[in-house]
């Protein structure tokens, strides 16, 4: 998995993940945006209505853009998280953009992505995988 961390002059911080998932672009847009499916590899219960996120240990978000399958982006509190899915051949080019405003808090994120990715890669293969938590 390829990773960058950018601070900004706002003291705002993105950190930003791509890889390469070995499935079709329609199989990843339904794993990150449908509830049934996240429930096998995000960290928390999602609940979508209309453009509202609710994550099952807070806080609320709202959907900023949709372009199925292409972009999905919410906030999630303050932060800001942006999925971006690109076909490459009969896989997908997963690029995650998480903008948030505790630096201190980057690494602990990353490591947390980089779990929930593996459980995503886990569930996309059908292959047992134990969900991620959060707090």
């Amino acid at each position: 998995m390829n990773e960058n961390l950018t601070i900004h002059p706002d003291g705002r911080t993105t950190l930003r993940m791509q890889r390469r998932l070995p499935h079709p672009q329609a199989k990843v847009w339904r794993a990150i945006t449908q509830p049934e499916h996240l429930a096998h590899w995000f960290p928390a219960d999602v609940t979508i209505d209309g453009d509202r996120i609710t994550y099952g240990f807070g806080p609320q978000g709202r959907i900023t853009e949709l372009d199925p399958p292409h972009v999905f982006a919410h906030t999630w509190g303050d932060d800001e998280l942006r999925w971006e899915l690109h076909p490459d051949g009969e896989a997908t080019i997963l690029t995650l953009t998480h903008t948030f405003t505790d630096l201190h808090g980057a690494a602990s994120f990353a490591a947390g992505w980089h779990t929930c990715v593996l459980a995503l890669l886990a569930h996309l293969d059908e292959r047992p995988a134990r969900r991620p938590t959060g707090t």
